[in-house]
């Protein structure tokens, strides 16, 4: 094709938890709340003669029962929780990591008994029910690295640079684009409901830096960066493709259509609410129905 874009960019998404919350007692939370990822995205923009570019960010909000969001989430903690050079390691075994996410999710269940007799004997003390399981909430935040980065010639490797400072002027867009995003949804998730009890916090921020103040999202950021940095796939379009396909700037009809062919397009679903159930059959579905759409007209 002549096009030597193809295979030379890539991306992924910073992914960076949030604390739990008490939900307020007068939103009703359902089952289906237990995963609502957030596809309308923000931007965060450079202030004026700020350098950095604008990035894309996303949200993952997770909530339910205390045992119900703890098994939701129990994957992201155990690539959260564990030191980088562990999780090298655990990745390439899956057996290993099947063994440590059920320990990890027997012992919730232990702590979940624990905190549902306490809370249950503290609410006898006040007079109330004994049973009064309150609904929780948490959130991820989601965003594209400034740099991008690049595959390995040499063994095939995506080689990332997540947090990385300008060589000029240290700039660091990532650092800056965690500490604001946090504190932005920080103030959201306190709109939602309340802090949980302070032992609680004080077990969080131990483990995980978590914050629950302004002034303790530059630690966790700092933190976050050097030991537990998690990224996945991101939304923002063309994570994989970067400069390999047209964009559809100058002419609608060539969007998706990779430089170089004549009738290659690419239909982009990085983005798309998929349902969880066959989203492979959907994402053929919706291929071809794109190509349907591609080919009117031309007798193709």
């Amino acid at each position: 094709l002549g096009n030597d874009q193809i295979g030379q960019h890539v991306n992924d998404h910073i992914v960076m938890p949030l604390g739990i919350y008490v939900v307020d007692k007068s939103i009703d939370v359902t089952p289906r709340d237990v995963y609502i990822p957030v596809f309308a995205t923000t931007v965060w923009q450079p202030e004026p003669e700020q350098p950095g570019q604008e990035t894309v960010c996303c949200f993952d909000f997770f909530s339910g029962n205390f045992e119900r969001l703890w098994f939701m989430i129990a994957h992201l903690y155990l690539a959260f929780l564990f030191p980088n050079s562990i999780k090298r390691f655990v990745i390439r075994l899956p057996w290993l990591f099947n063994i440590i996410k059920n320990v990890i999710r027997v012992f919730l269940q232990g702590v979940n008994f624990i905190i549902n007799l306490l809370w249950g004997l503290y609410n006898l003390v006040q007079g109330k029910p004994w049973h009064d399981d309150p609904s929780l909430i948490t959130a991820a935040i989601k965003f594209n690295a400034a740099k991008e980065g690049c595959y390995s010639r040499d063994d095939s490797r995506i080689e990332l640079d997540f947090f990385g400072e300008e060589e000029q002027s240290h700039f660091n867009q990532d650092k800056v684009v965690a500490n604001s995003e946090i504190a932005k949804h920080m103030a959201l998730l306190n709109g939602l409901g309340e802090q949980p009890h302070w032992l609680v916090k004080w077990f969080l921020r131990l483990v995980t830096k978590m914050p629950y103040e302004e002034n303790q999202i530059e630690e966790y950021v700092d933190v976050y960066s050097r030991r537990f940095l998690l990224s996945e796939q991101h939304l923002s379009g063309g994570c994989l493709f970067g400069k390999a396909i047209d964009k559809g700037l100058d002419n609608a009809i060539d969007t998706g259509k990779v430089y170089g062919s004549a009738n290659v397009y690419v239909a982009d679903l990085s983005s798309v609410p998929l349902p969880r159930i066959s989203t492979q059959m959907t994402a053929y579905l919706i291929g071809f129905h794109v190509a349907k759409r591609l080919c009117v007209g031309n007798g193709e």
